[in-house]
């Protein structure tokens, strides 16, 4: 049977699902894999849970396993350790008695908990003037005035408020969209502060106008979610498993068993309030992490082979080698988080020839499913020879792990940048003029009102082109602003953790030079759920 879809207006949050079981309850041995220390934390102290299910709804469709879903979902909470778990199921399911679930919640948990709330069943949207609202539909609601005896997200939103758990977690088998979701996908390294911070956290069945598809006796999302706790979400194998992660591992199973059954169904996730991060033990693994890293978990660069000053990635991009050795990072004339100047030595790597382009990035959604990045559809920004704009750091983070790249650091990018000139504001030298780059309205030639096709303009003395203007790009590093005071000489990659992430190059949209020089790091508004009409991104390896 097919689950009626809804979209929700409000703000997604879910989060926490979690746990931790290590050599107690509410423990967990992680690795943080920027330091590489192996730390035990007591990351919960009590964990509750509601999980709801409805087939027998009496007016609208009736679904297959729904129930069987929340069952199963309650009996893997709780061989989690999870402290209580309340089932709420077919008649129960009132909008009364969801109501006063979410409220005990509200009672038991405290600051240091973790809760996952859980539905399967069907949702509805109502499209108004100007917003769309959200429901999920209680068994006793009827098809006529859903802002009365539905419950809007809106509403769920506000319950989930009085809630004081450091984590919450909500897991939605049904379909919607419109929420405002403030990240996408990425599978970055989680570190010990994220485990320690708060936030509220999503995952959904998929997007508004999409089947939340039942079949071999599961809703496909519940199906691919449990398989993500018990471990197979673990994709950078540190012992823990992320509700990102296990956002990124339903994405992409339920998007390929959609298409076999020649539908489509996308599962969104991502964060509403917060910058922590869930983490719990995956079900069934109970082998301690090794006192040194492994191997397999040990993170080492891997050696490039540069016989070739180009190469061609898996996404077709052409890329440049950039040859190892010294460069001059920083300005001490510019801004105070470019000071001081200073030597850093950087391994060969190659980086993309060009901005990654619109039509890159339809391959990569067509391969996996991928949500549209914002501005997609818009006329100004979408002709494939464009970089693609509107992209979060975690988008384009998305598309490099599917490329098989990566982000460049800051001083990769800078190094790049430069094109192998000493001491000059811009990739060419120190004088910039519409001749040589995209940005402030138009001249010479640049004839372009927003984004201009890659490579419009001469490349830098590497051969790299866009390097200043067009469209800002994204780096790998967390920003803080005295990093250069402290940065090692060899191989930086910016600091352990942060706020905001890196964006080097000005765009378009600039009319001050000054944002376009080559040591300028362009911090404001660089939250990794950020997005803009003029942020774009080009990959490394």
């Amino acid at each position: 049977m097919k689950k009626l879809i809804f979209i929700s207006c409000t703000v997604l949050f879910i989060l926490t699902i979690s746990f931790a079981l290590s050599q107690e309850k509410g423990f967990i041995r992680i690795r943080d894999r920027r330091t590489n220390e192996i730390k035990t934390l007591k990351i919960y102290n009590k964990s509750y849970a509601v999980c709801i299910g409805i087939d027998e709804y009496s007016i609208w469709p009736k679904l297959n396993y729904a129930v069987a879903d929340a069952v199963e979902m309650r009996n893997k909470l709780l061989e989690m350790g999870f402290d209580q778990v309340k089932l709420i199921k077919n008649e129960e399911a009132t909008a009364d008695n969801i109501i006063k679930a979410i409220s005990w919640l509200g009672e038991v948990a405290e600051s240091d908990d973790r809760v996952v709330i859980y539905f399967s069943g069907h949702g509805h949207t109502i499209e108004g003037r100007t917003i769309t609202v959200g429901y999920i539909i209680p068994v006793d609601c009827p098809k006529s005035n859903y802002y009365v005896n539905a419950i809007s997200m809106t509403k769920l939103k506000e319950a989930t408020e009085v809630i004081k758990a450091k984590h919450i977690l909500y897991i939605m088998d049904s379909c919607y969209s419109g929420i405002g979701l403030i990240s996408r996908a990425d599978n970055e390294e989680i570190t010990v502060e994220m485990a320690k911070d708060p936030c509220v956290y999503m995952i959904t069945a998929g997007k508004a106008g999409e089947e939340a598809i039942e079949t071999g006796g599961h809703g496909i999302f519940t199906k691919y979610v449990l398989r993500g706790l018990k471990g197979e979400a673990d994709y950078d194998k540190d012992g823990v498993v992320t509700g990102t992660e296990i956002g990124l591992y339903s994405r992409k199973w339920v998007s390929n068993e959609a298409k076999e059954l020649k539908k489509t169904q996308t599962p969104q996730f991502g964060r509403i309030d917060g910058e922590g991060e869930i983490v719990f033990t995956p079900l069934g693994v109970d082998e301690p992490i090794p006192e040194k890293p492994s191997d397999r978990m040990e993170e080492t660069k891997p050696k490039i082979d540069t016989s070739s000053n180009t190469i061609i990635g898996r996404d077709g991009a052409e890329m440049v080698l950039i040859p190892a050795g010294e460069f001059q990072m920083g300005n001490n004339d510019g801004d105070d988080d470019e000071k001081p100047v200073h030597t850093v030595y950087l391994d060969a790597f190659y980086i993309d020839k060009y901005e990654v382009t619109n039509a890159q990035y339809k391959k990569f959604m067509d391969a996996t499913g991928y949500e549209a990045p914002a501005y997609w559809n818009d006329p100004r920004f979408n002709d494939p020879k464009q970089p693609v704009v509107g992209v979060t750091w975690y988008d384009a983070k998305a598309y490099a792990d599917w490329a098989e790249k990566r982000l460049p650091t800051g001083a990769e990018w800078e190094k790049s940048a430069r094109g192998g000139l000493v001491d000059r504001q811009y990739p060419w030298g120190n004088a910039l003029t519409h001749d040589k780059a995209n940005y402030d309205r138009t001249g010479g030639k640049d004839i372009w009102e927003y984004t201009s096709p890659v490579g419009s303009f001469a490349p830098n003395g590497y051969g790299l082109y866009d390097m200043a203007g067009n469209v800002r790009e994204w780096c790998a590093d967390w920003y803080d602003k005295d990093y250069y005071k402290v940065s090692p000489k060899k191989n930086p990659k910016g600091p352990a953790s942060g706020k905001y992430r890196v964006i080097r190059g000005g765009s378009w949209y600039n009319f001050n030079l000054y944002n376009l020089r080559v040591a300028h790091r362009n911090a404001s508004f660089s939250a990794p759920a950020h997005m803009d009409y003029d942020i774009g991104f080009r990959c490394a390896q």
